[in-house]
């Protein structure tokens, strides 16, 4: 007898906030989950679960959707009512077409979400940490959690993209993406915020960042043992793609997948207080333009990771080199302790190897993002 318990089980037991679905039309584990929350999303349920019936090839036994209706407790009787409407048409389009759904209730009184976690990320964790029950544990490598936002369209390939990375075992990823133009008064607005995104991405890959990748969480996948490794996802009201995708790549690393399978919105949003539907938000009732960063600022980055992936002795010599290098830079990563940082991960790692996983650790998607904060104009 295995001594040692199931890793999903005592993460579950830890961390998790999973519920068990109140309706389920299929029995079979499956292969490929796709996890996908919905808060007064009568509108655009009909446009994602479309687009999902034309995939081709079709999903088969090896797929299941995980729906998490969902409003917070302090919602208005309108809303509440939505989530009312919304179980009735899953129940139906899984009827009529045959869709492997499992639906999990966080808006019956007592299981609304709480005020307080109003936002993205509650729901997103209720789904993928309700989905682990759906996969046979024996293969986690090759289970994939799948996210996807209510608001969306899918590829036609979209099934068969997943398929493959579920079955050579893919840790982490995002796909492609393009927001599609469905509210044509917010094209500018939103072609400037993806613009900016994908400058972002491709500044940090120019520079070497670990980090070089988009935060959209309906593009996010990655297979049970790496969600577990990470820790899960998080409940932050805004920004949960930003710091799980961030969690990933610290246990794994993400993968961009360059065909382009999601197609979100480009609405306005007054779900969350910053990402995409505020960014939208900010431009539209401004008018000021989102600018990419400088590529000065990249090319600085550049050169402080080519210093800091080095192969330094000792923690004083990568130190000393980095303060030469740029007196502003250093400055800034002194404000987060670098100096300690460092003499810390010498001090306690084995191997070169582990002193470079440990640093890159360290300087993670959100000092990276800082960091360009800090040198832009």
């Amino acid at each position: 007898m295995n001594k040692f318990k199931d890793p999903v089980a005592s993460y579950l037991e830890k961390r998790g906030l999973d519920r068990s679905p109140f309706f389920k039309n299929f029995s079979s584990f499956r292969e490929i989950v796709v996890v996908i929350p919905c808060f007064d999303e009568m509108e655009n349920l009909p446009v994602v679960i479309n687009s999902i019936l034309k995939c081709d090839p079709p999903f088969d036994e090896s797929f299941g959707f995980l729906f998490v209706v969902n409003h917070p407790d302090n919602a208005s009787y309108e809303r509440k009512q939505e989530s009312l409407k919304t179980v009735e048409y899953l129940k139906t389009v899984c009827s009529e077409n045959g869709l492997p759904v499992a639906l999990i209730d966080r808006f019956s009184e007592g299981f609304e979400v709480p005020a307080k976690f109003a936002g993205a990320g509650f729901p997103r964790k209720v789904g993928l940490d309700s989905a682990l029950h759906l996969f046979d544990h024996t293969n986690s490598q090759k289970s994939l959690l799948v996210c996807l936002d209510a608001d969306c369209e899918v590829a036609p390939s979209y099934f068969k993209t997943l398929k493959k990375l579920a079955r050579r075992g893919c840790k982490a990823a995002v796909l492609e993406y393009e927001h599609r133009n469905d509210h044509p008064g917010n094209l500018d607005a939103i072609s400037e915020y993806e613009s900016w995104l994908r400058s972002y991405t491709a500044g940090l890959k120019k520079a070497g960042s670990p980090y070089a990748y988009h935060f959209i969480g309906s593009t996010m996948v990655c297979n049970i043992e790496t969600y577990v490794k990470a820790g899960g996802m998080n409940t932050k009201r805004a920004a949960e793609d930003f710091y799980f995708l961030e969690s990933l790549a610290k246990v794994a690393g993400i993968e961009t997948i360059d065909e382009k399978l999601v197609f979100p919105s480009n609405r306005r949003s007054d779900r969350v207080i910053f990402g995409t539907g505020k960014a939208v938000n900010t431009r539209l009732d401004s008018g000021e333009i989102i600018k990419p960063y400088p590529d000065l600022i990249f090319d600085r980055l550049k050169k402080f990771l080519e210093l800091f992936h080095h192969d330094f002795p000792t923690a004083e010599e990568l130190i000393v080199a980095i303060q030469k290098s740029d007196e502003e830079v250093f400055n800034f990563l002194e404000s987060y302790k670098f100096s300690s940082a460092m003499n810390g991960i010498y001090s306690s790692s084995r191997s070169s190897k582990q002193i470079a996983r440990q640093k890159d650790v360290w300087f993670d998607a959100l000092k990276t993002l800082r960091f360009v904060h800090h040198l832009s104009p």
